[in-house]
């Protein structure tokens, strides 16, 4: 698979000048992003600043939440744990097989902002306006000036928490998350990919959820074939 990543990155970056200054760690690791550039200069000011990755991820896990399941994205920008228990499996249109869910706290690293120092702006040169008042012009003299611009505080490193519950579709490898968007998204944060890879494989053996608001219904055809599918893999994964 690498040789393959490594064959292909080269005509990518021949046909998007733009990638060919962008390190081919974080071009993988951005790829699937939808804000691409964003999370390149994200990235490329981490690196540039030399803070090491493990650094980060210990602050991040200050006041760790014990016994919790926890998923650290590359580069340590991010980290999300999984509440104990809340893996469960959903009931929809009357199955089990195809659906998950789980409550998490995601932390996301913020790095420092440097203070900066006040600034006198150009000097404004002295100037005169005139304006008639009762049939005469009367001049005012304003003299030169320069503007002070107030310089901004630093801010230290600190993280945003978000917590919610994520809803994950083994089947189209879809999921729901974040309570600022509850839309099923095809692209994907790095704790749930890794929630599908550990849990779609073992979801017959998650408690069943007590959650019964999309169990009305009949499974599709599609549906029943991959749940099978998907429990004779695992049946024959055990088994080995």
């Amino acid at each position: 698979m690498k040789q393959l990543f490594f064959f292909a990155l080269p005509a990518l970056l021949a046909s998007t000048p733009a990638l060919a200054i962008v390190d081919p760690e974080i071009h993988r690791l951005c790829m699937e992003v939808k804000d691409y550039s964003g999370c390149v200069n994200i990235n490329n000011e981490l690196e540039n600043k030399k803070v090491p990755p493990k650094q980060v991820i210990d602050f991040l896990q200050d006041e760790l939440y014990e016994g919790w399941t926890s998923y650290a994205a590359p580069f340590g920008m991010s980290i999300t744990f999984i509440k104990p228990k809340t893996t469960e499996k959903l009931l929809v249109r009357s199955t089990f097989g195809r659906y998950f869910q789980f409550s998490y706290v995601q932390r996301d690293y913020v790095p420092p902002v440097s203070p900066t120092d006040g600034y006198y702006g150009a000097r404004e040169p002295e100037r005169t306006t005139c304006e008639w008042k009762q049939k005469k012009s009367v001049c005012t003299t304003y003299p030169a000036t320069r503007r002070w611009h107030p310089g901004k505080p630093g801010q230290l490193e600190t993280f945003k928490e978000e917590s919610s519950l994520a809803i994950v579709d083994c089947k189209d490898k879809t999921a729901k998350w974040s309570k600022a968007n509850r839309s099923w998204r095809t692209t994907l944060p790095y704790f749930v990919k890794r929630s599908i890879k550990d849990f779609c494989q073992r979801i017959d053996t998650l408690p069943p959820s007590e959650t019964k608001k999309f169990a009305s219904g009949a499974p599709t055809s599609e549906e029943l074939r991959f749940i099978y599918k998907n429990r004779a893999y695992n049946r024959l994964e055990s088994v080995d």
